[in-house]
């Protein structure tokens, strides 16, 4: 199964990830830039990090 997991660098999110890597699921993972992907770079996962400009925050208010 493939997985997508928001707040991957999160209590819960880290978790879930870690669990569904373990079980063999290929992970992708949102972060935000200035989140700290350190452990996430320790499991197979490929991190996302988004890059919306001020343009799409307001379209997305």
């Amino acid at each position: 199964m493939r997985a997508f997991v928001t707040g991957a660098t999160g209590l819960v999110g880290s978790h879930l990830t870690e669990q569904l890597v373990a079980q063999g699921h290929t992970v992708r993972a949102l972060a935000r830039t200035s989140s700290d992907t350190s452990f996430l770079r320790t499991l197979d996962v490929e991190i996302v990090k988004p890059s919306l400009s001020p343009y799409h925050s307001i379209l997305l208010a």
